[in-house]
């Protein structure tokens, strides 16, 4: 399955950019630290990982990485979908998370039509027919097959 596949293919991004650190005291952001250290030496669905991720959260609720890696663990490993889709949803938004996904990447065409094909099959159409159209915008200019994007095509 392609979810299988998000949390690698997502790891290139989110190691460029910086982590959101607006307003977060030294204190917070060696937590954070710890905190990744104990959620990346885990499974990625082990309670301590997930645990980890959801700390981190509470600390730094625009935390771009925390959003994207939790938000796909939760989602792949069918634990709280809901909760993990509106967690890469906010990736998306600037108010959300920050720095929010650079479309520069071709990482964010995975995510986007990650989440179009989740909520195309919740039968949640209005938000999987926005991230669909993104993922479409976003595979013309990242390269993706012609077949791929009829496949998503079909799904609006």
């Amino acid at each position: 399955m392609i979810f299988k596949k998000l949390h690698r293919l997502l790891l290139p991004l989110l190691c460029i950019f910086p982590s959101s650190s607006l307003g977060l005291t030294p204190s917070n952001e060696e937590e954070i630290q710890s905190l990744k250290q104990v959620a990346y030496s885990n499974p990625p669905n082990s309670n301590q990982s997930i645990s980890a991720w959801k700390a981190i959260l509470n600390i730094d609720p625009k935390n771009l990485e925390a959003h994207v890696i939790l938000g796909e663990t939760l989602l792949n490993h069918g634990l709280e979908q809901e909760y993990g889709l509106e967690l890469l949803e906010s990736a998306f938004n600037p108010e959300k998370v920050s720095p929010a996904i650079d479309y520069n990447f071709p990482q964010t065409y995975v995510l986007a039509s990650t989440i179009g094909r989740f909520r195309s099959h919740k039968k949640q159409f209005s938000n999987a027919h926005k991230f669909t159209k993104l993922a479409l915008k976003l595979g013309e200019r990242h390269g993706v097959s012609r077949s791929e994007q009829t496949c998503l095509a079909m799904q609006l």
